[in-house]
């Protein structure tokens, strides 16, 4: 990519995955706005609607040319294999693994530009019943929530879509194109950094019972929020398979503490005299 426009590189680099979507005017009205803030790449992770459907090319007006260029895949990983940066969307931060995750559309639009100049970057929208599920969610780097009513916050899909692209476009005119190059790893990439990862702590029991799931989310994303390098990656990766060879060289470590007594043991051993010694059986009075 040789010094492109901005308009260039959000038509180059930014794209919108849109999971299992069931209407097709709202896959069409989707193409609509993403024409209007110069984004041509669509992704449709099993689409329950035709993107082609009559309804959905009514909608898209200028957009038809993205509802044919649209590509179907089997699963998000399909989607967004090759983006530095994966940005989820929902309306529903209840519970502590979502809200550890949430971010503003606008500073998601400034992060993601910063990054655009070596790395896709793809927002990722649920389908219109019941968004994205929270294995999905989890494979993302952070969830983009749009502030709303609290009595009726769930925005229609191509309006969340809208409102995300938006703030796209703004911070791609307001801000200038950075020529810094740090190499930023693909999805792909950082998705077998945390399997390795994951199989690492669990082995050395780091990754243990029913918090093991939160503290790996936890590390995904301190390491996802950072952006990390494919040299940085590649030294996580490389600690990951140290921390497995000591585990099977020296083998697992005790799964769990002796569990504290009660107060009740504690009383009945407190009343128990320690054995006498051999001299003191020995003594005057022994055997009487």
């Amino acid at each position: 990519m040789s010094n492109p426009t901005w308009l260039e590189l959000l038509r180059q680099q930014v794209r919108v995955v849109l999971v299992r979507p069931s209407i097709a005017g709202n896959i069409g009205a989707t193409a609509r706005i993403m024409r209007n803030f110069a984004v041509e790449q669509l992704y449709l992770v099993r689409p329950h609607a035709d993107p082609l459907d009559l309804e959905a090319r009514k909608l898209s007006t200028q957009g038809e040319g993205i509802l044919r260029g649209a590509q179907s895949v089997a699963d998000l990983s399909e989607a967004v294999n090759d983006c530095g940066l994966v940005l989820a969307t929902s309306a529903d931060i209840a519970g502590l693994f979502r809200r550890d995750m949430v971010i503003a559309p606008r500073e998601a639009a400034r992060r993601a530009w910063a990054l655009a100049p070596e790395c896709a970057i793809a927002w990722v929208f649920g389908p219109e019943q019941c968004g994205l599920i929270n294995q999905e969610i989890n494979r993302c780097h952070f969830l983009v929530h749009i502030p709303a009513d609290p009595g009726y916050p769930v925005l229609n899909l191509a309006q969340a879509v809208a409102v995300c692209l938006y703030e796209q476009y703004q911070a791609a005119s307001e801000g200038m194109v950075s020529t810094e190059r740090r190499g930023v790893a693909s999805w792909q990439l950082q998705e077998r950094m945390f399997q390795h990862l994951q199989q690492a702590l669990e082995e050395i029991h780091f990754l243990w019972g029913d918090r093991a799931h939160y503290l790996m989310r936890g590390l995904r994303n301190i390491i996802g929020r950072s952006a990390p390098s494919k040299e940085e990656v590649d030294m996580l990766m490389g600690l990951a398979r140290q921390i497995r060879w000591y585990a099977h060289r020296y083998g697992p470590p005790v799964s769990k503490l002796p569990a504290p007594e009660s107060d009740d043991a504690r009383s009945k051993a407190s009343n128990i005299r320690p054995p006498e010694s051999d001299s003191q059986q020995s003594g005057p009075g022994a055997g009487e």
